[in-house]
Order: structure tokens, then C-alpha cells, then sequence
């Protein structure tokens, strides 16, 4: 129900990476390696079949595993909104003052400033969840998804899931330093994989059950 803390990291592979330290705070600064190593190492440590398999540099998910993984962009949005229809899972914030009901379930640009004045991901936990019981969807960290931005179609589609080529994935939820205007849960944004390691991208882990 959380983005996965330093502590949790920590725990599981022996190092922390995140420039902002906080064992509550979600860790940061992974490069997608380290996502996919972590993964498959909490995947061992649970004794669950691991989801990813890296051969020659290429990564691929077995879709019929159990372990830990990053959830699809589709997977994402359907936990985010937990049966919600507006803008976030709190309501709708296209008011005058959005940051009214944004400061209730996010981290971001208007209450995110640390002790040293600089904006700065924050402990996970400290916000309103959505009605599924989960943490932080909208703010705090950014959190990737193993999967190519894609154009949706009209087609009625179950479960879909773009694929991924290498190059550069979804990011979902936004992060610390956006305006409240700019949180909605349809937002989806596009990076290279080299820009995952950044003191704004965290990660958040599903499995199959």
C-alpha cells in the first residue's frame, strides 16, 4: 500500500541510493537495473517465482509469475482510481484552489519544502488514502511503469499492456515538485530509461496472486 521505503530497500539489497534520507521516505535514485534486481530479490527472499529474466541486457517479464514486479500502466490507473470517476481520487480539482483538496492526498509543490528550503520527497503514509487503502498515488514520488507510452484506441481493451522496448517508460501519479493543477490520475508521462534514476522517481510493486 506504500511506495517502497529506504528501510524496505535497504533491507533487501544492503545499499541506499536516495540523496534525501529517511528510512520512511520512499527510496529514489534507482536505475532501472536496480528496480529489476530488487524486484527479483524480494521475489527469492518470499520464496515467489521471480517476474523478470534479464538475458544479454534484454529484459523480459513472465507474465505467469508470482513474484514482485512494476504494475502496468492499465494496473496502475485501476488501483489509483479504486472505483473513483474524477480527476483524482478525491474529487475533482479544477476549482480556484485545487491545492484545498490536493494538500489532503499528496506531496507536492505547496508542502513538500524540507528543513534545508528545498523541496524534497516525504515519508510515506502521511496523507489521506484512496478508498482501496493506498498511499501516496498522487504526489511524493514519481512511479514507473515496464511499459512504452502508447495511443489509446477506441477498441475496448482487457488488461492491455503496451509492451517495453528499452528506451523509455511510463511514469505515473507525478511527483513533489508539480502544482496541484497538474495532478489528475489519466496523467501519464513518458521518460528514458536513464532519467529513472532521479531523486523524483520511486517505485511502488505489485504481484500476481
Amino acid at each position: 500500500k506504500y511506495e517502497v521505503t529506504q528501510t524496505q530497500y535497504e533491507s533487501v539489497v544492503g545499499t541506499n541510493p536516495s540523496e534525501s534520507k529517511g528510512d520512511d521516505k520512499p527510496v529514489t535514485n534507482l536505475s532501472l537495473g536496480d528496480v529489476i534486481n530488487f524486484c527479483n530479490r524480494l521475489s527469492e527472499l518470499e520464496g515467489l517465482v521471480r517476474a523478470y529474466n534479464v538475458t544479454g541486457g534484454v529484459i523480459t517479464w513472465d507474465r505467469s509469475a508470482n513474484g514482485y514486479r512494476l504494475p502496468t500502466s492499465a494496473e496502475w490507473e485501476y488501483f489509483a482510481r479504486a472505483g473513483t470517476t474524477d480527476n483524482t481520487y478525491a474529487g475533482v480539482n479544477d476549482g480556484d484552489d485545487p491545492s484545498t483538496l490536493v494538500d489532503r492526498i499528496a506531496w507536492y509543490q505547496g508542502n513538500s519544502m524540507g528543513a534545508d528550503g528545498k523541496r524534497t520527497v516525504q515519508p510515506v503514509g502521511r496523507k489521506e488514502p484512496n478508498p482501496w487503502g493506498l498511499y501516496d498515488l498522487m504526489g511524493n514520488a514519481h512511479e514507473p511503469c515496464l511499459e512504452v507510452v502508447r495511443t489509446y484506441t477506441a477498441e475496448s481493451v482487457t488488461d492491455p499492456w503496451g509492451g517495453f522496448k528499452g528506451d523509455s517508460l511510463i511514469v505515473r501519479g507525478g511527483n513533489y515538485s508539480l502544482t496541484a493543477r497538474r495532478f489528475y490520475i489519466s496523467d501519464c508521462s513518458q521518460i528514458r530509461v536513464e532519467g529513472v534514476q532521479s531523486n523524483a522517481t520511486g517505485v511502488r510493486l505489485v504481484r500476481n496472486r
